[in-house]
Protein backbone atom coordinates (compact mmCIF):
# COMPACT_ATOMS: atom_id res chain seq x y z
CA UNK A 1 0.00 0.00 0.00
CA UNK A 2 1.24 3.88 -0.44
CA UNK A 3 2.03 4.57 2.90
CA UNK A 4 3.77 7.63 2.25
CA UNK A 5 2.71 10.38 -0.49
CA UNK A 6 4.68 13.26 -1.66
CA UNK A 7 3.96 16.57 -3.89
CA UNK A 8 5.63 18.62 -6.15
CA UNK A 9 4.74 21.62 -7.41
CA UNK A 10 6.65 23.36 -10.31
CA UNK A 11 6.96 27.03 -10.73
CA UNK A 12 8.84 26.46 -14.11
CA UNK A 13 6.40 27.40 -16.70
CA UNK A 14 9.10 26.32 -19.76
CA UNK A 15 7.73 22.81 -21.22
CA UNK A 16 11.34 21.12 -21.65
CA UNK A 17 11.99 21.66 -18.19
CA UNK A 18 8.62 20.13 -17.08
CA UNK A 19 9.40 17.31 -19.24
CA UNK A 20 12.99 16.93 -17.99
CA UNK A 21 11.37 16.88 -14.08
CA UNK A 22 9.18 14.11 -15.25
CA UNK A 23 11.02 12.31 -15.77
CA UNK A 24 13.64 12.65 -13.56
CA UNK A 25 10.25 12.07 -10.84
CA UNK A 26 9.40 8.59 -12.75
CA UNK A 27 12.89 7.06 -12.42
CA UNK A 28 13.14 8.18 -8.57
CA UNK A 29 10.08 7.22 -7.16
CA UNK A 30 10.57 6.46 -3.06
CA UNK A 31 9.42 3.30 -2.15
CA UNK A 32 6.32 2.57 -1.11
CA UNK A 33 5.15 5.74 -1.83
CA UNK A 34 2.98 7.80 -4.54
CA UNK A 35 4.75 11.56 -5.92
CA UNK A 36 1.92 13.81 -7.48
CA UNK A 37 3.33 16.84 -9.36
CA UNK A 38 1.22 19.76 -10.77
CA UNK A 39 3.02 22.15 -13.30
CA UNK A 40 1.56 24.39 -15.82
CA UNK A 41 3.22 25.09 -19.62
CA UNK A 42 3.36 27.92 -21.14
CA UNK A 43 2.06 27.71 -24.91
CA UNK A 44 2.62 24.06 -26.17
CA UNK A 45 1.74 21.53 -28.31
CA UNK A 46 2.79 17.79 -26.79
CA UNK A 47 2.41 15.23 -29.23
CA UNK A 48 2.99 11.73 -28.62
CA UNK A 49 6.11 9.49 -28.83
CA UNK A 50 4.67 8.17 -31.77
CA UNK A 51 3.04 10.69 -33.66
CA UNK A 52 4.69 12.49 -36.78
CA UNK A 53 4.49 16.13 -35.85
CA UNK A 54 4.62 17.39 -39.88
CA UNK A 55 1.39 15.19 -40.41
CA UNK A 56 -0.66 15.73 -36.52
CA UNK A 57 0.18 19.50 -36.77
CA UNK A 58 0.10 22.84 -38.91
CA UNK A 59 3.86 22.89 -37.98
CA UNK A 60 4.81 25.88 -39.71
CA UNK A 61 1.72 28.11 -37.88
CA UNK A 62 4.09 27.21 -34.61
CA UNK A 63 6.28 30.11 -34.68
CA UNK A 64 3.41 32.62 -35.95
CA UNK A 65 1.45 31.16 -33.10
CA UNK A 66 4.69 31.15 -30.33
CA UNK A 67 3.56 28.31 -29.39
CA UNK A 68 6.26 25.34 -28.38
CA UNK A 69 6.51 22.08 -29.61
CA UNK A 70 7.65 19.31 -27.53
CA UNK A 71 7.07 15.47 -27.51
CA UNK A 72 6.60 13.14 -24.45
CA UNK A 73 7.42 9.63 -23.76
CA UNK A 74 3.65 8.24 -23.91
CA UNK A 75 2.21 7.12 -26.78
CA UNK A 76 -0.76 9.25 -26.63
CA UNK A 77 -3.15 11.82 -28.77
CA UNK A 78 -1.75 15.65 -28.94
CA UNK A 79 -2.69 17.59 -25.82
CA UNK A 80 -2.61 21.88 -26.13
CA UNK A 81 -1.12 23.48 -22.91
CA UNK A 82 -0.91 26.83 -21.93
CA UNK A 83 -1.48 28.76 -18.74
CA UNK A 84 -5.00 28.63 -18.73
CA UNK A 85 -4.52 24.61 -18.05
CA UNK A 86 -3.36 22.36 -14.97
CA UNK A 87 -1.25 19.40 -15.67
CA UNK A 88 -1.09 16.91 -12.71
CA UNK A 89 0.99 13.70 -12.44
CA UNK A 90 1.14 10.32 -10.26
CA UNK A 91 4.10 8.52 -9.63
CA UNK A 92 3.84 5.50 -8.10
CA UNK A 93 5.36 1.45 -8.13
CA UNK A 94 3.16 -0.74 -10.27
CA UNK A 95 2.12 -2.50 -7.09
CA UNK A 96 -0.10 0.42 -5.60
CA UNK A 97 -1.10 1.74 -9.07
CA UNK A 98 -4.78 2.43 -9.01
CA UNK A 99 -6.10 4.25 -11.57
CA UNK A 100 -9.80 4.50 -10.49
CA UNK A 101 -8.35 6.10 -6.89
CA UNK A 102 -6.02 8.21 -8.80
CA UNK A 103 -8.52 9.25 -11.14
CA UNK A 104 -10.84 9.93 -8.59
CA UNK A 105 -8.33 12.72 -7.54
CA UNK A 106 -9.09 14.65 -10.07
CA UNK A 107 -12.99 14.00 -9.89
CA UNK A 108 -14.12 14.58 -6.52
CA UNK A 109 -11.56 17.85 -6.32
CA UNK A 110 -14.08 19.18 -9.47
CA UNK A 111 -16.64 18.06 -7.70
CA UNK A 112 -16.15 20.59 -4.68
CA UNK A 113 -15.74 22.75 -7.06
CA UNK A 114 -19.95 22.21 -7.66
CA UNK A 115 -19.17 21.15 -11.67
CA UNK A 116 -21.53 18.67 -12.88
CA UNK A 117 -18.96 16.38 -14.49
CA UNK A 118 -19.06 12.30 -15.20
CA UNK A 119 -16.31 9.85 -15.85
CA UNK A 120 -16.61 8.06 -19.58
CA UNK A 121 -15.40 4.79 -19.78
CA UNK A 122 -11.42 5.83 -21.09
CA UNK A 123 -11.27 7.54 -17.42
CA UNK A 124 -11.85 10.84 -19.06
CA UNK A 125 -13.84 13.85 -16.93
CA UNK A 126 -16.51 15.10 -18.99
CA UNK A 127 -18.48 18.13 -18.59
CA UNK A 128 -21.64 17.23 -20.52
CA UNK A 129 -20.24 16.28 -23.94
CA UNK A 130 -16.92 17.34 -23.82
CA UNK A 131 -13.93 16.65 -21.90
CA UNK A 132 -12.12 18.60 -19.60
CA UNK A 133 -9.11 16.41 -19.20
CA UNK A 134 -6.86 14.26 -21.67
CA UNK A 135 -4.92 11.48 -19.72
CA UNK A 136 -1.66 9.43 -20.86
CA UNK A 137 0.05 7.11 -19.23
CA UNK A 138 3.33 4.77 -19.04
CA UNK A 139 4.56 1.74 -17.52
CA UNK A 140 8.28 0.79 -17.29
CA UNK A 141 10.16 -1.63 -15.10
CA UNK A 142 7.07 -1.57 -12.60
CA UNK A 143 7.09 2.06 -12.15
CA UNK A 144 3.80 3.90 -13.37
CA UNK A 145 2.96 7.69 -14.49
CA UNK A 146 -0.56 8.97 -14.78
CA UNK A 147 -0.70 12.24 -16.21
CA UNK A 148 -3.14 14.54 -17.47
CA UNK A 149 -3.82 18.19 -18.32
CA UNK A 150 -7.14 19.78 -17.22
CA UNK A 151 -8.55 22.53 -19.37
CA UNK A 152 -10.08 25.60 -16.87
CA UNK A 153 -9.38 28.14 -19.37
CA UNK A 154 -7.51 27.34 -22.56
CA UNK A 155 -7.35 29.02 -26.05
CA UNK A 156 -9.49 26.29 -27.89
CA UNK A 157 -9.56 28.29 -31.00
CA UNK A 158 -5.98 28.33 -30.83
CA UNK A 159 -5.44 24.81 -30.14
CA UNK A 160 -8.00 23.68 -33.27
CA UNK A 161 -5.74 25.99 -35.50
CA UNK A 162 -2.81 24.06 -34.94
CA UNK A 163 -3.83 20.74 -34.83
CA UNK A 164 -4.44 18.01 -37.87
CA UNK A 165 -5.27 14.85 -36.13
CA UNK A 166 -8.71 14.63 -35.53
CA UNK A 167 -8.95 11.87 -32.83
CA UNK A 168 -6.82 14.91 -30.71
CA UNK A 169 -8.96 17.40 -31.93
CA UNK A 170 -12.36 16.27 -30.28
CA UNK A 171 -14.42 18.88 -28.91
CA UNK A 172 -13.00 20.36 -25.12
CA UNK A 173 -14.91 22.61 -22.54
CA UNK A 174 -13.54 24.56 -20.20
CA UNK A 175 -14.11 24.56 -16.57
CA UNK A 176 -14.57 28.33 -16.76
CA UNK A 177 -17.17 27.81 -19.64
CA UNK A 178 -19.43 26.92 -16.31
CA UNK A 179 -18.23 29.08 -13.24
CA UNK A 180 -15.66 31.54 -14.88
CA UNK A 181 -15.19 32.63 -10.80
CA UNK A 182 -13.32 29.12 -10.71
CA UNK A 183 -9.95 29.85 -9.69
CA UNK A 184 -6.70 27.84 -11.06
CA UNK A 185 -5.94 28.60 -7.02
CA UNK A 186 -8.88 27.25 -6.10
CA UNK A 187 -8.69 24.08 -8.09
CA UNK A 188 -5.05 23.23 -7.18
CA UNK A 189 -6.24 23.90 -3.64
CA UNK A 190 -9.15 21.34 -3.97
CA UNK A 191 -6.52 18.87 -6.05
CA UNK A 192 -3.99 18.74 -2.99
CA UNK A 193 -7.08 18.37 0.05
CA UNK A 194 -8.37 15.57 -2.31
CA UNK A 195 -5.03 13.64 -2.48
CA UNK A 196 -4.65 13.91 1.54
CA UNK A 197 -8.86 12.85 1.70
CA UNK A 198 -7.61 10.00 -0.21
CA UNK A 199 -4.41 9.27 0.84
CA UNK A 200 -3.45 11.03 4.11
CA UNK A 201 -0.98 13.48 4.84
CA UNK A 202 0.94 15.27 1.92
CA UNK A 203 4.76 16.25 2.13
CA UNK A 204 6.44 18.23 0.11
CA UNK A 205 9.06 16.89 -2.07
CA UNK A 206 11.96 19.13 -3.34
CA UNK A 207 13.92 18.20 -6.05
CA UNK A 208 17.37 19.77 -6.45
CA UNK A 209 19.42 17.69 -8.99
CA UNK A 210 20.92 19.07 -12.28
CA UNK A 211 18.10 19.02 -15.26
CA UNK A 212 20.12 20.37 -18.16
CA UNK A 213 20.80 17.01 -19.84
CA UNK A 214 17.23 15.92 -20.12
CA UNK A 215 16.41 19.49 -20.60
CA UNK A 216 18.81 19.47 -24.16
CA UNK A 217 17.39 16.28 -24.99
CA UNK A 218 13.90 17.35 -24.70
CA UNK A 219 14.29 20.47 -26.39
CA UNK A 220 16.79 19.12 -29.25
CA UNK A 221 15.29 19.06 -32.53
CA UNK A 222 16.00 15.39 -33.02
CA UNK A 223 13.95 14.08 -30.30
CA UNK A 224 11.08 16.18 -31.05
CA UNK A 225 10.96 15.39 -34.77
CA UNK A 226 12.29 11.60 -34.42
CA UNK A 227 14.52 12.07 -37.40
CA UNK A 228 17.87 9.65 -37.40
CA UNK A 229 19.61 12.31 -38.51
CA UNK A 230 18.67 15.45 -39.84
CA UNK A 231 17.48 15.11 -43.22
CA UNK A 232 18.40 17.90 -45.92
CA UNK A 233 14.58 18.07 -47.37
CA UNK A 234 11.29 17.80 -45.97
CA UNK A 235 8.51 17.82 -48.47
CA UNK A 236 5.44 18.12 -46.60
CA UNK A 237 2.16 18.62 -49.47
CA UNK A 238 -1.25 16.73 -50.41
CA UNK A 239 -0.85 14.38 -53.39
CA UNK A 240 -3.04 12.13 -55.26
CA UNK A 241 -2.35 9.09 -52.60
CA UNK A 242 -3.10 11.30 -49.97
CA UNK A 243 -1.47 14.06 -47.31
CA UNK A 244 2.22 13.09 -46.85
CA UNK A 245 5.37 14.18 -45.21
CA UNK A 246 8.70 13.26 -47.34
CA UNK A 247 11.77 13.16 -45.72
CA UNK A 248 15.13 13.26 -48.27
CA UNK A 249 18.76 13.09 -47.51
CA UNK A 250 21.39 13.89 -50.26
CA UNK A 251 24.72 13.76 -50.62
CA UNK A 252 26.21 15.82 -53.76
CA UNK A 253 22.60 16.00 -55.66
CA UNK A 254 22.83 12.33 -54.77
CA UNK A 255 19.07 10.94 -53.07
CA UNK A 256 20.94 8.54 -49.83
CA UNK A 257 17.70 8.15 -48.27
CA UNK A 258 14.37 8.81 -48.63
CA UNK A 259 11.19 8.19 -45.48
CA UNK A 260 7.57 8.72 -45.98
CA UNK A 261 4.70 9.36 -43.22
CA UNK A 262 1.48 9.12 -44.86
CA UNK A 263 -2.19 9.82 -43.17
CA UNK A 264 -3.42 6.77 -44.51
CA UNK A 265 -2.28 3.24 -43.23
CA UNK A 266 -2.83 1.34 -46.52
CA UNK A 267 0.10 3.29 -48.52
CA UNK A 268 2.54 0.76 -48.26
CA UNK A 269 3.09 -0.10 -52.25
CA UNK A 270 3.97 3.75 -52.38
CA UNK A 271 6.56 3.71 -50.07
CA UNK A 272 7.64 0.44 -51.51
CA UNK A 273 7.65 2.93 -55.15
CA UNK A 274 8.66 5.96 -53.51
CA UNK A 275 11.91 4.08 -52.14
CA UNK A 276 12.48 1.89 -55.23
CA UNK A 277 12.85 4.90 -57.36
CA UNK A 278 14.52 7.62 -55.20
CA UNK A 279 16.81 5.13 -53.38
CA UNK A 280 21.06 6.36 -54.60
CA UNK A 281 19.23 8.64 -57.05
CA UNK A 282 21.64 11.01 -58.58
CA UNK A 283 19.54 13.86 -59.66
CA UNK A 284 19.40 13.93 -63.46
CA UNK A 285 16.17 13.79 -65.54
CA UNK A 286 17.44 10.69 -68.08
CA UNK A 287 18.26 8.78 -65.50
CA UNK A 288 15.13 9.34 -63.14
CA UNK A 289 13.20 8.28 -66.05
CA UNK A 290 14.94 5.04 -66.35
CA UNK A 291 14.15 4.19 -62.84
CA UNK A 292 10.61 5.43 -63.17
CA UNK A 293 9.59 3.70 -66.25
CA UNK A 294 7.71 0.84 -64.84
CA UNK A 295 6.22 2.98 -62.17
CA UNK A 296 2.06 1.79 -61.96
CA UNK A 297 -0.16 4.86 -63.57
CA UNK A 298 -1.93 5.62 -60.70
CA UNK A 299 1.51 6.53 -59.06
CA UNK A 300 3.29 8.26 -62.19
CA UNK A 301 1.76 11.62 -61.46
CA UNK A 302 2.92 11.96 -57.71
CA UNK A 303 6.51 10.64 -58.85
CA UNK A 304 6.69 13.02 -61.30
CA UNK A 305 5.46 15.42 -58.68
CA UNK A 306 7.72 14.68 -56.09
CA UNK A 307 11.19 14.42 -58.23
CA UNK A 308 10.18 17.98 -59.69
CA UNK A 309 10.11 19.33 -56.22
CA UNK A 310 13.56 17.47 -55.45
CA UNK A 311 15.52 18.88 -58.60
CA UNK A 312 14.41 22.15 -57.54
CA UNK A 313 15.04 22.11 -53.97
CA UNK A 314 18.50 20.25 -54.33
CA UNK A 315 20.20 22.90 -56.06
CA UNK A 316 19.41 25.48 -52.21
CA UNK A 317 21.44 22.42 -50.30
Amino acid sequence: MVERVYFVQSNNINPYHNQALLKYLFNHIPDDSMVMMLWKNIDTVVIGNQQNAYMSLNVNSLELEHTYLARKETPDKIVYNDLGCLNFAFFVYQNNYNIVNQVNVIYQALCQLGLSIYLDTNNEIRLGQNRITDSSFLTSNERCLHSGTIYWDADKAKRGRLIRDEKSKSKLANITDTNPLISLNDLTRRILQSLADRYGPVYQLSVSENLEESIDLFRSTRYIYQTERPYTLILNDTYDVGHMVIYVDMIRKTVTDVSVYSDKDDDYQFRETLTAVFKDLQIDDVLFRKRSAEVEEKYRSDINRIYETIRKECYNV
